[in-house]
Formats: structure tokens, sequence, C-alpha cells
């Protein structure tokens, strides 16, 4: 287990609600809408902080589903609010959306330790798999989560500490979606790659990697490959680690009917039903794909329409965390 989780463990932080005018009631669903949070720790030296966002719909007091969205390097929860659309759906569907922030400069430039990467966070060896870990239980303050459906999205850093997370504290986690994200790098050829910890229960995982990705390419790589300069370990390394992990046996590749150049893997046959899908986009960059930016291709390009938040959560209601974890 990495040293700095346990360290939380040792010194658990202060919850301190603080900023907004109107802050949801503790315990209900009845103020909606998204809100500004921060988490006072003495943890990592840091004030940290996190979107929370409510959704609109009235709902009965019933335990309800929580995804929690890990933004990319130099981004922030806001922007990953706006980039996914998960609050939109989140309005549609009744679940509650946690965007936590990582560490950066006056708001900007964020950042997490996925273990390999990325910058101050990385050298630092801050916790934030006990950040977000952290971050899941004050949500529970404000609203009646269904610890049994607790789910985890990243895009790119955040992806690569959403494999990390998943790997570290798969008890918590009912699904995972990385989206451009290595389970792995290092800093250059001499350098030693920091190896994923095994997992300890398995995690139903659907990842999401395009071919024409050059800030974390599909294909393994050297440091010359990339925008960054680091090795990083390539999509099939992720796919192979977590259907391994999760005991799949039967393995399906096919194309996505309608996308010209997505292909599916699927791994089924899983222990606990923790299935693993990967779909690998075909000339798509390192960006999310989202309606919002698919539909202004136009309705004759290959992705017009696609929506990885729509799949993902399509995903996600098929799996609930087996009651034997928690």
């Amino acid at each position: 287990m990495h040293q700095g989780f346990t360290k939380a463990l040792l010194t658990l932080p202060v919850l301190v609600l603080v900023g907004c005018a109107s802050a949801p009631s503790p315990g209900s669903l009845e103020n909606r809408g998204t809100f500004e949070l921060s988490i006072d720790s003495t943890l990592d030296g840091y004030t940290r902080s996190y979107r929370l966002h409510i959704p609109e719909v009235p709902r009965p007091m019933e335990p309800v589903p929580l995804v929690v969205v890990l933004h990319g390097a130099f981004s922030t929860s806001a922007a990953m609010e706006k980039e996914t659309g998960f609050s939109n759906l989140a309005d549609r569907e009744g679940f509650v959306v946690a965007y936590p922030d990582g560490i950066g400069i006056f708001g900007l430039l964020q950042h997490w330790n996925a273990g390999h990467c990325c910058g101050k966070a990385a050298a630092d060896e801050l916790d934030d798999v006990g950040f977000v870990a952290t971050v899941i239980e004050d949500v529970k303050r404000f609203a009646p989560i269904d610890p049994r459906r607790i789910y985890m999205v990243g895009f790119s850093n955040g992806a690569m500490l959403t494999h990390r997370f998943a790997a570290e504290r798969p008890e918590l986690l009912a699904g995972a979606a990385p989206l451009a994200g290595a389970i792995g790098s290092a800093v250059d050829a001499e350098s030693s790659a920091w190896q994923m910890p095994s997992p300890r229960a398995p995690v139903p995982m659907i990842m999401f990697h395009g071919l024409a990705d050059t800030t974390v390419p599909y294909g393994a790589t050297t440091g010359n490959d990339t925008t960054s300069g680091r090795d990083y370990a390539s999509a099939a390394d992720a796919l192979r680690f977590w259907s391994s992990h999760n005991g799949c046996e039967r393995h399906q590749r096919a194309p996505v009917p309608g996308l010209l150049g997505v292909v599916l893997d699927s791994w089924s046959d899983c222990d606990d039903d923790a299935a693993v899908q990967m779909y690998t986009l075909g000339d798509w960059g390192h960006r999310w794909p989202r309606a919002a930016l698919t539909d202004e291709t136009g309705s004759g390009d290959a992705y017009y329409g696609f929506d990885a938040a729509e799949i993902i959560w399509s995903f996600f209601k098929q799996h609930e965390r087996p009651l034997k974890n928690t």
C-alpha cells in the first residue's frame, strides 16, 4: 500500500464547509445545483477543494449513486464539469457528481499524483488517493449516497489516478472509467517505471483511448514519441492488467456499428461480474469525446453524436459493488 495513504489513515483531516452563499443542507437533496466545497487538511499542507453537483430533479430520500470525476493535468473541476456533461446527465438520471481539484497555483495548473505522474504532486508524493477517498466520505454529509453505487471517471492525469485509486481502494468502487490515461510511465528510458499495485478485488472497468493521441499515446512509447517526454505504458497494457486481475475469461473484439474506426474490446465471464471494456477511437486525439464536440463535425462524420459520458453511465448502471466487499 502506498505510504501516503497509510499516513492518511493515521492523520484523518478535519473537514470544513466554506465559501458558498447557498451551501447544500447536510443529509438532504433539498438544495440542488453545483456547490464549491473545501476540505481543510494538514495532511499535505494544502486546503483542498471539490465541486458537488446535486441533481435538479427532485428525488425521494433514498440512497443515490455517486460519480466522482477527475480532471486532467492543468485543468480544473469547473472545466471538467463543463467538458464532460456529467452534471446535465446527473440531472436527468438522478445521481450525484463530485469533481475534486488537484493541487495547483491560484486555482490553475492543477494536477494529481497518480504514482508515476505528474508534476509537483507526484514529486512531493501527495496522497491524492487519500484525498479523493476523503471527498467520497465528505459527500455523504450532503446526500444519501448508496455505498454499492460509487463510481469514478478520469481524463488524462485524472485517468491515471482513476487507475491507481481502483487498484488501491477497490472496495469503494462499483466501476471506473479512465479515458486517455496510462497505468504507468517512466521519466525516460533510463528510469524505472512505477508499478501499479495489484487490486485486492475486481473493479468493473470501461476505458477509452484515441489512436491519434500524442500526449498519452495509445501504444507503448519512448519519450521521443510524446509531447511530455515520458515513456508511457500502452492502452493494451491497461486492458491486460484489468482483464487479468478481474479474472476475465472471454474476450471479444469488434467494430462499433455506425462509428467508423471505433473498435470495442470486451472482456466478460469475470469475477464478481467485473467486466472490462476498451473503446479504441481511430483518428481521435487527446480530448474528451462529448456530444457538444462531436456534433460539430456534422452528421456524416464518424464520431457524430458520440458521447463518452452517456456510454460510461450506461456501463455503470449495470454494476453494483458486491455486498461481500462492504
